[in-house]
């Protein structure tokens, strides 16, 4: 059987890596917000920004539009410069990785589903660093 990840195939007897990296993610209430008549979620001004502009780094860091469609581990590196909770940036991390769809039309077509993501690895970790600017996230996708 053969899968696809990403810019290469690999058979049921390797193991392959993808990694990325892209601006911070803002925290879910900067991304996400309620309609408070309809109750409807809808993404923010601020998230779709966000969502174009760690889309654009996703596209330059690939070399094709073929997305893992295989079981794969999931490791980041968050660096920060002020307050984070690094829970925040995993709903924002899936809703980018997967294909897009009617209510998430931002998806890169990283990943097909992130029902594909079994386990989260190390590293999985924050890293203070001094400035604004300097603040992102690294990912990596590896094959299981």
């Amino acid at each position: 059987m053969r899968y696809s990840f990403g810019d290469a195939h690999y058979t049921d007897n390797g193991n392959l890596t993808r990694q990325f990296t892209i601006p911070k993610p803002l925290s879910i209430n900067q991304l996400y917000a309620t309609n408070r008549h309809t109750g409807a979620k809808y993404i923010t001004a601020k998230g779709k920004h966000w969502f174009e502009v760690a889309g654009r780094a996703i596209k330059d860091q690939r070399f094709t539009d073929n997305p893992v469609n295989c079981p794969v581990s999931l490791s980041m590196i968050v660096y920060f410069s002020g307050r984070y909770d690094i829970d925040n940036c995993l709903k924002a991390l899936l809703d980018l990785m997967k294909m897009p769809t009617d209510k998430s039309p931002h998806g890169m077509g990283i990943i097909e589903d992130d029902e594909l993501i079994w386990e989260f690895k190390e590293p999985f970790k924050k890293v203070r660093v001094p400035h604004r600017k300097d603040e992102k996230l690294e990912f990596t996708l590896n094959t299981i």
